[in-house]
C-alpha cells in the first residue's frame, strides 16, 4: 500500500493548466466584457489580484502573508454592493479556487472542501449566464476534490472522481459526478473543443505518469486497476470531433492493450511512436508509452 507521504506527493493540488491556459483567458476576458461593466471588471482585477498573490505565496508555504493577502482582499470583497451579483459570482470564482488551495496546503480538509463546493455551485449559476466554458472549470475543481480525498489516504474515492471526470471529457457523459451531465453546452466549437481535449489530456497524463513510474508491482498494479478501468470502459463511447481525439483514442487503446496483456501492445506502440498522434502535448503521451514498453521489458 503507497505510503501516505507518497501519495500527498504525488497527487498534490494544481492551479490547473486550463485556467491559465490561452483559450480559456481569452473565453473568460470575453465573457467579463459581456457581464461586467468597466467599473465591475477594474474592481474585479484589483481585488482579484490579492487572491492570486495570496496564491503564490501559499505555493511557497508563506502561509502567513498569504493570510495577509486573504484578509485585505476578503475586506474589500465584504464593501462590494452585495446585489451585484455577477460581479460576487466571478470574486467567488477566483477567491474560492485560490482559499481552498490554503486549507488543502494546512490540512484544514473541511474549510478547503466547503470552499471547491462553493465554486461547483456558483459556477453552475455563471455557466447560466451564458459562460458555458466554465463546465471545464467545474470539472477542473473536481481534479483537485480527488486530492483531497488522495491527502486523506482514500485512493479509491480519489481515483474514482479523478476517472469520472476524465471520462466525461472522453464521452460526454459522467457516471458518479452527475452535476456535471447538467450543463449549458449543447455543441462543441473549436475553441470549446480544444479546450476540452487539452484539460482532458492533463487530467490523464498527469496520473498516467504518476502509476506507470511506480517501481513496486503491487502498488503499480493496486493504482492501475483504481483509475483505468472505468476509463477504458468509454473508450467504445469517445467523442470523435477530429483527428487529435482519434490519436488519443489510439492512445488510449494501446494502453489498454498493455494492461490486457495484448501481445500486440508492442506493435501498438511502435506504431505510435512513428505517428504525429495529435498536435498538443503529444510527446508526453509517446514518452508514456515508452515507460509501459520499458515495463514490458521490450526496450
Amino acid at each position: 500500500m503507497t505510503t501516505k507521504s507518497k501519495r500527498i506527493r504525488k497527487h498534490r493540488w494544481n492551479k490547473s493548466q486550463l485556467i491559465e491556459s490561452n483559450l480559456y483567458v481569452n473565453a473568460y476576458t470575453k465573457a467579463l466584457q459581456q457581464i461586467l461593466n468597466d467599473e465591475d471588471r477594474l474592481t474585479l482585477y484589483m481585488i482579484s489580484k490579492f487572491f492570486a498573490d495570496a496564491t503564490g505565496e501559499v505555493l511557497r508555504s508563506h502561509y502567513n502573508v498569504g493570510m495577509h493577502l486573504y484578509d485585505r482582499g476578503e475586506k474589500y470583497i465584504s464593501e462590494v454592493d452585495q446585489s451585484n451579483r455577477p460581479l460576487l459570482l466571478f470574486l467567488s470564482n477566483i477567491y474560492d479556487r485560490s482559499k481552498s488551495l490554503y486549507y488543502h496546503k494546512v490540512g484544514d480538509v473541511e474549510a478547503a472542501v466547503e470552499l471547491i463546493h462553493n465554486t461547483l455551485k456558483n459556477n453552475r449559476e455563471l455557466e447560466s449566464m451564458g459562460l458555458g466554458f466554465l463546465l471545464y472549470d467545474r470539472v477542473s475543481q473536481y481534479h483537485n476534490y480527488s486530492k483531497v480525498h488522495f491527502g486523506q489516504e482514500q485512493p479509491e474515492k480519489g481515483f474514482q472522481m479523478l476517472a469520472d471526470a476524465i471520462r466525461f471529457l472522453m464521452t460526454g457523459r459522467a457516471t458518479y459526478l452527475t452535476d456535471l451531465n447538467e450543463n449549458y453546452i449543447k455543441s462543441l466549437d473549436e475553441e470549446l473543443n480544444a479546450m476540452r481535449f487539452s484539460l482532458m489530456v492533463d487530467m490523464i497524463f498527469e496520473s498516467t505518469g504518476h502509476i506507470v513510474a511506480i517501481e513496486d508491482s503491487e502498488e503499480f498494479e493496486e493504482d492501475s486497476q483504481l483509475f483505468f478501468p472505468h476509463i477504458f470502459e468509454g473508450i467504445e463511447e469517445m467523442m470523435i470531433v477530429n483527428d487529435d481525439d482519434k490519436g488519443f483514442r489510439d492512445w488510449l487503446i494501446a494502453i489498454k492493450a498493455f494492461y490486457d496483456n495484448d501481445p500486440a501492445f508492442a506493435q501498438m506502440a511502435g506504431t505510435l511512436l512513428q505517428s504525429s498522434l495529435w498536435k498538443e502535448k503529444a510527446s508526453i503521451g509517446k514518452n508514456l508509452l515508452m515507460q509501459y514498453l520499458k515495463r514490458k521489458q521490450v526496450i
